[in-house]
């Protein structure tokens, strides 16, 4: 089963204590992939949920990023492909785009 292709985004709903994970779709209301509770009282808490949203609206992001290295990671541990630093520049800037994304 595939998931929800990304990018995902962060919902927050002022009038709740949660917010949602999800994607845009055009003309259209927002395709909600999660909710994320906890919203509220508790300052920190509530930044502990927001950074929670983040990372998970990042995961399409991530997987993406792992999907590119994983190949030119095992051709380096097996010796068998050559050192395309192209390659391996284009993968490290998805890493951290990913990891912006997450922050």
């Amino acid at each position: 089963m595939a998931h929800t292709k990304g990018p995902w985004k962060v919902y927050h709903c002022e009038d709740e204590e949660r917010a949602y994970v999800g994607i845009d779709i055009p003309n259209h209301c927002p395709k909600y992939v999660c909710r994320v509770s906890g919203w509220g009282d508790d300052y920190l808490r509530d930044l502990e949920q927001q950074d929670n949203a983040k990372l998970i609206a990042a995961a399409p992001r991530m997987i993406d990023a792992l999907k590119q290295v994983a190949p030119l990671v095992d051709n380096w541990v097996n010796g068998s492909g050559d050192d395309d630093m192209c390659a391996w520049a284009e993968a490290l800037l998805s890493i951290q785009e990913a990891i912006r994304s997450a922050d």
